[in-house]
């Protein structure tokens, strides 16, 4: 019985990193997948809006695509909106025309910014990038 006396420390050394390790990849892998939904549902509200855009002559279409994006995501992005909405900004874009809107997000996650690599490597970044193209009404 002596002998045993320390077997739960050991079996809690050699258990609580591979469950912490587990758990850090659950929180990372969630937020890698917040991330894409966010930005997935940013594009579509962004070409829904470019979709039913009317000039009003106080926003340019993209004006309106950058705040409906912004409204759905409060994640740094790069907003791009087709050629179409951007050439002449005032202009009515005429019915049938596509307009695309793509939203980029670039992003360091803090698992592998900070304890995978080394103070004087390059910082470890992901980028996801979604694209929607809707035809104006």
């Amino acid at each position: 019985m002596k002998s045993e006396k320390g077997q739960s420390l050991v079996e809690t050394a050699l258990v609580l990193p591979i469950l912490c390790g587990v758990i850090l990849m659950l929180v990372v892998t969630g937020d890698v997948f917040r991330r894409i939904e966010v930005i997935e549902n940013a594009a579509s509200e962004g070409g829904r809006a470019a979709q039913v855009w009317r000039v009003d002559g106080f926003s340019t279409c993209y004006q309106i695509v950058v705040d409906a994006v912004q409204r759905i995501t409060p994640l740094d992005v790069n907003i791009t909106v087709s050629a179409i909405c951007g050439t002449d900004p005032w202009a009515r874009i005429p019915s049938g025309q596509f307009v695309q809107v793509e939203v980029t997000h670039e992003w360091e996650p803090i698992f592998f910014s900070t304890l995978l690599k080394e103070p004087a490597d390059q910082p470890v970044t992901f980028t996801y990038t979604a694209q929607v193209e809707d035809r104006h009404e």
